[in-house]
């Protein structure tokens, strides 16, 4: 198993430097290795794994190339999720299918940075799971089923369009919306950072924000206030 995996995994990385002119990185080469699999059932135990398809994994590099994707054209700036000026902040956001192009991997995410934060982002994490909302009925966070695929202490960065490239990809199915949460953990504030943001129709992003007395931002849940 361990040698067919391995010339499995140097086929799919010259199809993908073929296609798309960089090599994958291990973990959006896991992903697509367990993706695209047939799944194999172990009947003594009940466990079903997936069993590398060697040309449905090809097949899916060669189908869907990297592709950048821009949503919206940001014409105000915004605090959010750059918000500094507390110690920790967490925002939410929708992206609706028909803006995301398609079902694939997303491998990364840029912001219009115009001014950069007053400080490091530590922890500063980015999750993703699949949605059905539209837009959002109150200000509540969701707290369960995310997929973390960034997660740093974030240097202040740049302006212009600094890119998070994630550590784990994430599969987009091309049917749901996206929900993307942003959040970071600091010890002291400072002043916020800005990007620039648009107004496509709806309530799409609700945020929150505290002093460190709230705990992780990554526990908080519901509307009310922040909780630990």
């Amino acid at each position: 198993a361990c040698p067919y995996a391995a010339g499995a995994a140097a086929c799919i990385q010259s199809a993908a430097k073929i296609v798309t002119g960089k090599y994958l990185t291990p973990g959006h080469l896991k992903q697509i290795m367990t993706t695209t699999g047939d799944p194999i059932t172990d009947t003594k135990v009940a466990i079903t794994k997936p069993r590398v398809n060697l040309g449905h994994a090809i097949e899916h590099v060669i189908n869907n190339p990297c592709a950048d994707v821009t949503i919206g054209t940001g014409g105000l700036n915004w605090s959010y999720p750059f918000h500094t000026n507390y110690h920790d902040s967490r925002t939410e956001v929708i992206y609706r299918s028909g803006e995301l192009g398609g079902r694939g991997f997303i491998t990364g995410l840029a912001f219009h940075v115009t001014t950069i934060p007053g400080q490091t982002m530590e922890k500063w994490t980015i999750r993703m799971k699949h949605t059905t909302m539209n837009t959002f009925s109150g200000c509540s966070l969701d707290s369960t089923g995310w997929t973390v695929v960034y997660q740093n202490n974030e240097p202040r960065g740049s302006t212009g369009w600094p890119m998070y490239t994630f550590s784990t990809p994430f599969y987009y199915n091309g049917v749901n919306n996206l929900l993307v949460d942003f959040s970071h953990n600091n010890r002291s504030y400072s002043s916020n950072g800005q990007v620039k943001y648009s107004t496509p129709g709806g309530n799409r992003s609700v945020y929150a924000f505290s002093d460190s007395t709230h705990g992780d931002p990554l526990n908080w849940s519901g509307g009310s206030s922040p909780t630990a």
